[in-house]
């Protein structure tokens, strides 16, 4: 990215890198031994830390994502994995709540019973 262009609008990767950056500092890894592991040089890292410059592909944010051991969706957006639904998800969850409410007492009421028989049956 060129340090003439805008920034990129979702700028809130750059203070989940940093806070990760500053943990890794502390275990030794300086910027050139970070810009080494992706292949970067360190004063990319240093343009990435202070805002100047931002990664310039999805490739790269996912490298750096690896590089400070966090999900890419997470450093690129603060989602944690968990927290991302799939089309079949986000169905059962319109299916759920399309219940009434006394179906959906029973159902939660059965598939508890359920997982507690099945944690009796584990434990044997």
């Amino acid at each position: 990215m060129d340090e003439n262009q805008e920034e990129i609008p979702f700028t809130g990767w750059r203070d989940r890198f940093r806070e990760r950056y500053a943990q890794m500092q502390a275990d030794g890894i300086t910027q050139g031994k970070l810009g080494n592991m992706l292949g970067v040089t360190q004063s990319t890292i240093g343009h990435w830390l202070s805002g100047r410059r931002a990664p310039d592909t999805l490739s790269m944010f996912s490298k750096l994502a690896a590089a400070v051991g966090m999900p890419a969706i997470q450093l690129l957006f603060g989602i944690e994995p968990a927290q991302v639904v799939t089309k079949e998800g986000a169905e059962v969850a319109r299916a759920w709540e399309a219940l009434p409410e006394g179906e959906r007492v029973a159902l939660k009421t059965a598939i508890l019973l359920l997982k507690e028989q099945l944690n009796k049956q584990d434990n044997f």
